[in-house]
């Protein structure tokens, strides 16, 4: 009798957890096939990762479930699109990590990717050694571009009045040069009118030693043999205020009262910005996989502030919502992360609406940021201020040689900081002791 009922309850217990199986189990995960999804990874930062998650004709709405390291990170539903960029982030720097998703279309099966395995970007070091230079001992001196083509041709531009003999009893230098030893004053002419004019040089641009173009009212051209004066009047109305170009048969000055005008290598065309509002900045940089470049531009009065992209010579506005006005130069990573300084430090991830502040870092206007990459941004400003990201995190110095840098410019590890102190110009130039 006991062995009948120890019988009778163990096929009780079997049955209860056979069907407990089955009406509690889960949707099945299959293998993808690469038929239905692709994940690729793109890009890391030190604290982030950019994944491309391209999805083959399925069902709508999809369910995408990112795990990172085997744990549940994020998840989110595509609704419209085929082709997703996504972000990872709180990251730690060069570090290894395994990141796969779980795609689930609308009364389908779940299925899962690969894993993923990447490494995150090493930070780079705040260490530097500086020399600071002075210029100019009659009137008021200053300089304002920097443009650095090895560490040894280093070209800064601006005004610098230096008493002699002569019938004014000075003369004005607006360029100044580094041979790698020393610094020479330079004399560079606008011809106009049978006559050389010696304008304060405002902006610079250099491709190479042999081709470079500085910005007045006008514009010279160094060929490598002499300058060339090129008369921007009928077209650009306004004072050049930055320029960039990806060659110099694709080169762009922009200035106040939002002039934008392009060379293609044969003729000039004034682009139409849509605005009035002064533009301070234009930088560009290749997009991912070499397919073209991503120009931005940015522009600013005492009351607004307009960011745009140039693209086949039209303009195309960028959400400035979050910022204020006085918002003066930019760096980015295209598709990644950008940066915005002026009245205050900005960024955004490229599929972010709004603008957030960096808090914390400055009270005072930087008026100047480049980088070398997401790891290594610099930025300058009022009072000296500098300040340096390493990918990670912020270290900032107050040169108080200087009363304001107006630029900073950056070539692997020279960087160049240009501004004034009292009525001398200044130049700092600084070396990474520590990669």
């Amino acid at each position: 009798m006991f062995d009948l009922l120890k019988k009778i309850f163990v096929l009780q217990f079997l049955f209860i957890i056979t069907l407990t199986t089955l009406t509690c189990k889960k949707s099945p995960v299959e293998p993808n096939n690469f038929e239905r999804f692709t994940l690729t990874f793109e890009d890391a930062s030190c604290t982030e990762a950019w994944f491309n998650l391209k999805l083959n004709n399925l069902a709508k709405p999809v369910m995408v479930k990112v795990y990172k390291d085997n744990f549940l990170y994020r998840s989110f539903n595509i609704h419209s699109t085929n082709d997703t960029v996504f972000y990872i982030e709180n990251l730690l720097p060069k570090k290894n990590y395994e990141v796969f998703v779980e795609v689930q279309p609308a009364n389908d099966k779940v299925y899962r990717s690969n894993k993923l395995r990447f490494t995150t970007m090493d930070t780079t070091s705040h260490e530097f050694t500086w020399q600071v230079w002075e210029f100019g001992d009659i009137g008021s001196s200053d300089l304002y571009d920097v443009a650095i083509i090895d560490e040894n041709n280093i070209w800064a531009v601006g005004e610098i009045h230096i008493a002699d003999t002569s019938i004014n009893g000075y003369t004005t230098y607006n360029a100044i040069h580094w041979d790698g030893t020393k610094w020479e004053l330079l004399r560079i002419p606008y011809y106009y009118n049978g006559q050389n004019f010696y304008s304060v040089i405002r902006a610079i641009y250099a491709f190479n030693k042999n081709d470079i173009w500085f910005g007045i009212a006008s514009l010279i051209r160094w060929n490598g043999i002499e300058y060339k004066s090129i008369d921007t009047s009928p077209f650009f109305p306004a004072l050049i205020n930055k320029m960039w170009g990806s060659s110099s048969e694709d080169f762009y000055i922009v200035g106040n009262n939002g002039n934008i005008a392009h060379w293609d290598g044969r003729r000039w065309t004034k682009i139409e910005s849509g605005t009035e509002l002064d533009i301070f900045s234009i930088k560009g940089f290749v997009e991912k996989d070499k397919q073209g470049f991503e120009i931005i531009c940015v522009a600013t009065s005492t009351n607004e502030t307009k960011i745009f992209k140039l693209r086949d010579k039209k303009v195309y506005l960028v959400s400035s919502k979050g910022l204020p006005w006085g918002i003066i130069d930019i760096w980015f990573k295209p598709l990644r992360r950008y940066f915005v300084v002026g009245n205050g430090i900005y960024y955004k991830d490229y599929s972010w609406d709004k603008w957030e502040m960096k808090r914390y870092l400055t009270n005072y206007f930087s008026y100047s940021i480049e980088g070398n990459n997401l790891n290594d941004v610099f930025i300058v400003g009022s009072f000296g201020d500098f300040l340096h990201f390493n990918g990670y995190d912020w270290y900032r110095k107050i040169f108080f040689e200087v009363d304001e840098f107006n630029r900073v410019s950056v070539k692997n590890n020279t960087i160049v900081l240009a501004g004034y102190k009292g009525k001398k110009a200044v130049l700092v130039l600084l070396k990474r002791t520590k990669k």
